[in-house]
């Protein structure tokens, strides 16, 4: 029985609302609404809110930040006037406990599909999340110029054996340089793949299915990217048979695009040793090079 459980949880990944407000708040951004919270934290539990963030609701609704605005009197607040006696209590509580250096009126949309607002990517192997929470997602680029022992391990012996028969060299003579060398002149790679690339998923585990997890040994780690992280990149889409450069996210941030990861999602092509994508839609970027460890939203271990 493959069982899921959270390894960690990344600060400020997260965005909560007295349970007595669940219904309201959630019927409003599933209407489409943009809706106002006042928010006030210090210490280690501290939270700057910043435009353009991506969070997660208790409900699972990913919601994205359009606006913030800080405020030294909560009177001066918009719709202060509007709150009831129980929020005016609880800013005048946060206030007494952190002050009104970080007094923020925020201002908060829900994205317009559930899976929009986030990205995932699988990780196999038992002695991977420590260089995950020490290094974060990295290319072989990024993981040759930090640890390279790490660039050494089994997810690049492939490239190694690419090398080998592209450049004409016997494998045990391939050197790392020349793993790259590979990834960044080859003939035989694909457009836009260099040794700064990421590859990941537009699908949770869940929706990936037992497929992709019946052939691989050990562990498999999910890391949930928001897509705030990565949306100064124009998204490379890895289909059937073709590569795609989207011009914008809008694109692949739709319902219609999603739908149609899924369809390809449902019969997944498996080999003798592993799950492999060639006939499911994941993402690809050219040159993030590694997303920092807190900039990951969360991990997840599936056994």
């Amino acid at each position: 029985m493959i069982s899921i459980h959270t390894l960690f949880e990344v600060d400020n990944s997260n965005i909560t609302f007295p349970k007595v407000e669940w219904k309201d708040v959630q019927a409003r951004l599933d209407r489409g609404e943009t809706i106002t919270t006042t928010r006030n934290s210090c210490g280690i539990k501290k939270k700057v809110f910043k435009v353009g963030e991506v969070y997660t609701t208790e409900w699972g609704s990913a919601v994205e930040i359009l606006k913030v605005k800080k405020f030294a009197d909560p009177t001066k607040i918009p719709t202060y006037n509007k709150m009831d006696n129980t929020m005016k209590a609880s800013i005048s509580h946060g206030i007494k406990m952190c002050g009104t250096s970080n007094l923020q009126w925020v201002h908060l949309k829900s994205l317009s599909h559930p899976n929009n607002g986030v990205i995932f990517h699988l990780v196999m192997g038992r002695d991977r999340i420590n260089s995950i929470k020490k290094y974060g997602l990295c290319s072989p680029r990024r993981l040759y110029e930090v640890d390279k022992k790490i660039f050494d391990n089994k997810p690049f012996r492939i490239y190694k054996q690419r090398a080998s028969s592209e450049l004409n060299i016997p494998i045990d003579e391939v050197t790392r340089e020349d793993v790259l060398t590979y990834l960044d002149t080859s003939s035989q790679r694909l457009p836009y793949f260099t040794s700064k690339s990421l590859f990941g998923n537009w699908l949770p585990y869940e929706e990936m299915g037992d497929k992709v997890h019946t052939l691989m040994k050990g562990p498999l780690y999910e890391l949930t990217i928001p897509i705030s992280v990565v949306k100064k990149h124009k998204p490379i889409v890895v289909g059937p048979g073709k590569v795609e450069r989207y011009s914008t996210w809008n694109e692949v941030q739709s319902k219609r695009f999603l739908d149609m990861v899924r369809k390809q999602t449902k019969t997944p092509i498996t080999s003798k040793y592993r799950f492999t994508f060639d006939h499911v839609a994941h993402w690809a970027f050219t040159d993030v090079y590694y997303i920092p460890y807190n900039k990951i939203q969360s991990v997840r271990i599936i056994l």
